[in-house]
């Protein structure tokens, strides 16, 4: 099955009564080339009608975003958008904005073609309170272990690099995508937690082998994955997984500078936030975070 991510610009909530805040329309160009690596197709829809690229007023043109829909790698796709769906609450225009990428992934969710999630760019997980409910939640999070093509890069350079490198980017993002799955739901939860920190561990060292391939013209990223519904995670099973998936760092150091080594971290723990509240009553990778803040624990 596909994975895709839902872009939309980055909204700071404004004060007051709602109807006041900022939109950032611009996208980082590193982000971006980020999301191209792991993922396969983005949906730009709340981006391309928020960030005003084609505004005659204020024109905020974006030719790789045009490069990745002529592509077919990102679309528009306004057909089935309700924001109903998500709230029956009044709404100001900037709750519209920040709603409407809600809208998007209900759609998303009433369909099976496809993996989806969103892909934040903020410094934690953020879901406007009209449409959420608070949650526990499992966040996994690779601090500094993901060296991503710079703003620098031509676009071109980097489709071309996932289209030769596909088999190294899907198993390293497969891996990352079933880790909770995997441990959670297993009897002996240590032994299937080291058995996906060694995979984990050599799938890391794999794409780290690959990304020199860009002769240092890269940054080191982080990505932080917010699962839901983790019904069997108890804290004493978390504790020891987080304690087993810490020693990645140190197995991969080889393969990572010294410098990054001392800033890179591998966590994961139980979390309470405040999520989408129609999503479905299973584990679901509800959101991945590009710029997480904080170590987790």
């Amino acid at each position: 099955m596909e994975k895709g991510i839902i872009l939309a610009p980055k909204v700071t909530p404004g004060r007051g009564n709602g109807h006041h805040g900022t939109i950032h329309e611009k996208m980082d160009l590193n982000d971006l080339r980020f999301a191209l690596l792991f993922w396969d197709k983005f949906d730009v829809t709340c981006y391309e009608q928020f960030a005003y690229r084609t505004s005659p007023g204020w024109p905020n043109p974006n030719q790789e975003l045009d490069l990745l829909i002529k592509e077919g790698l990102a679309f528009v796709d306004e057909s089935d958008i309700d924001l109903n769906k998500v709230t029956t609450e009044p709404l100001y225009i900037q709750d519209v904005i920040a709603l409407k990428p809600y809208a998007v992934l209900q759609k998303y969710l009433e369909k099976t073609d496809a993996d989806w999630s969103f892909f934040q760019t903020s410094g934690g997980l953020y879901t406007p309170d009209k449409c959420a409910t608070q949650q526990d939640t499992i966040e996994f999070q690779l601090m500094n272990m993901l060296p991503v093509p710079r703003m620098d890069v031509p676009i071109c350079e980097v489709l071309e690099f996932k289209q030769k490198r596909a088999d190294e980017l899907i198993e390293l993002r497969n891996t990352i995508d079933e880790l909770v799955s995997r441990v959670c739901n297993a009897e002996q939860t240590e032994k299937e937690a080291t058995r996906v920190k060694d995979k984990l561990a050599f799938d890391l060292e794999s794409y780290n082998k690959v990304i020199t391939e860009f002769n240092s013209r890269t940054v080191l990223k982080g990505l932080n994955q917010i699962v839901t519904n983790p019904i069997n995670a108890y804290p004493g099973a978390v504790s020891a997984i987080a304690t087993i998936l810490g020693q990645i760092p140190n197995e991969v150091s080889a393969s990572i500078s010294i410098a990054a080594l001392g800033a890179s971290a591998v966590n994961f723990a139980t979390k309470k936030q405040n999520v989408y509240s129609k999503l479905p009553n299973h584990l679901y990778k509800y959101a991945y975070l590009a710029h997480a803040s904080d170590d987790l624990v």
